[in-house]
């Protein structure tokens, strides 16, 4: 979560961000990371049992997928000027939407593939609308120590849906399956 908001997506006070799968563990710690940099965030979720848990996050608009197009809502959240960064670790199926949700000369950070591999690009739109697209991949020692940090400190903290005993490790592996 620090290598894509803080690094890559340079983060700041201040500014508006999107964070797609915010119930998701590394959506979660995504929209902590950018609460923690001063940031107003956005994200994402796909059912309303989600909502929640991304607003104790931090996150001060929760879009539901299912009940309307994220790239309207965040439009319509910053005024019609769209997002300065785009956290996105779902990938292909939501790619086009998400540079339509990031403002003029904003910055795209993609770390996951889940919705897909490949996306249409219109270099045209990314030409006159001065984008940029990042992909992220590894974390830095300094940025592993310094989220590990934040953690110790209490500023960010992970949520754990749900957890099993050894014995059960099985039913876990089908849980995970099954989403």
């Amino acid at each position: 979560a620090v290598h894509a908001v803080e690094t890559l997506g340079e983060v700041q006070e201040g500014q508006h961000v999107l964070v797609q799968a915010g119930a998701s563990g590394s959506g979660n710690a995504c929209v902590q990371v950018a609460k923690l940099l001063g940031a107003q965030v956005a994200a994402t979720v796909g059912s309303p049992e989600k909502i929640a848990m991304v607003e104790a996050a931090g996150a001060n608009l929760v879009i539901n997928r299912a009940e309307r197009n994220f790239a309207d809502a965040v439009l319509d959240w910053t005024d019609g000027v769209g997002v300065d960064v785009v956290i996105d670790n779902i990938g292909g199926g939501v790619f086009e939407d998400n540079l339509r949700a990031l403002k003029v000369a904003g910055i795209f950070v993609n770390f996951g593939l889940v919705g897909g591999m490949k996306a249409t690009l219109s270099i045209r739109d990314l030409f006159f609308r001065q984008q940029q697209i990042r992909g992220s991949f590894m974390v830095s020692m300094h940025e592993l120590k310094r989220g590990l940090a934040w953690r110790a400190e209490g500023k960010i903290r992970p949520f754990v849906d749900r957890t099993y005993p050894v014995r059960d490790v099985a039913e876990g592996h089908r849980y995970i399956d099954s989403r």
